[in-house]
């Protein structure tokens, strides 16, 4: 699993098995074996890694895939300019990077591996850079936005990054209106299951004030079902069922919608 499709890394992965083998301690019950892999593939891969073809790797292990070619290239640009990197010789350094098998080309786009290599350089570029997420987020197209995200929920249990997710939730992050709520309700669906308190306190923040009569005009179509859903999934979490709850209610209340997607 951790070589994936790269048949360079299976030197690597056979070092992680035999250093398991050997360390019994290192167990699922004892001291969590992913992070004992992480440092191994860190140690291994990156050791005598170029600073320029490190900085390169970081870069593009932000997103899952980073579009470099074609019609998605303004994905690597937004990249390289937001958070200040030479566009070009990242592009260089795309070419070497290959060679080492540390990235797949896919068609337009590029993928750091092995997956665990790649989320620990996202977040390395995440602590170091927490001003620049929301910058970078407003440069990329929807579809890059979506692939940010999904990286963030990710490293959700990091508390380093998930301040940033807090950030991002925050009443001066990315929804502080209702209607910027209903314009990207789908990923909010997406860092609620990686931040449930804070998904919670959006929702109150922003629903709360408004009565039935508002509830039913304001929250329609794809927001109420994003909403309905969020609320949903947030009623199965102990510590924020009883704000989900109230707030399934209070829709209920207001219902105009005549699927399975109500309240």
């Amino acid at each position: 699993r951790i070589a994936g499709d790269v048949p360079g890394l299976i030197i690597y992965a056979e070092a992680a098995r035999r250093r398991l083998r050997d360390h019994p301690a290192l167990s699922a019950t004892a001291v969590r074996p992913r992070e004992e892999l992480r440092d191994l593939l860190g140690e291994a891969l990156l050791r005598d890694l170029p600073s320029d073809e490190r900085e390169a790797l970081q870069l593009l292990a932000i997103l899952p895939q980073v579009g470099i070619d074609g019609d998605v290239s303004d994905e690597l640009a937004a990249l390289a300019d937001t958070l200040h990197r030479d566009h070009l010789r990242v592009r260089q350094a795309i070419p070497a990077l290959e060679e080492r098998h540390l990235l797949l080309r896919r068609d337009r786009f590029v993928e750091v591996v092995p997956e665990l290599l790649a989320v620990t350089l996202a977040a390395e570029v995440f602590k170091a850079s927490e001003a620049h997420i929301a910058a970078l987020w407003r440069r990329l197209p929807p579809a890059a936005q979506e692939r940010l995200v999904k990286r963030l929920v990710s490293l959700s249990d990091d508390a380093d990054v998930g301040r940033v997710l807090d950030d991002i939730l925050s009443p001066a992050g990315w929804f502080p209106t209702l209607v910027d709520l209903g314009a990207l309700s789908s990923l909010f669906r997406m860092l609620a299951g990686a931040r449930p308190p804070a998904a919670l306190a959006v929702l109150q923040r922003l629903l709360e004030g408004l009565d039935a009569n508002a509830l039913r005009n304001s929250v329609t179509g794809d927001l109420r079902r994003d909403v309905v859903w969020t609320l949903e999934a947030l009623a199965r979490h102990r510590d924020t069922f009883p704000g989900a709850a109230e707030l399934l209610f209070r829709l209920a209340e207001g219902e105009n919608e005549h699927s399975s997607n109500n309240a």
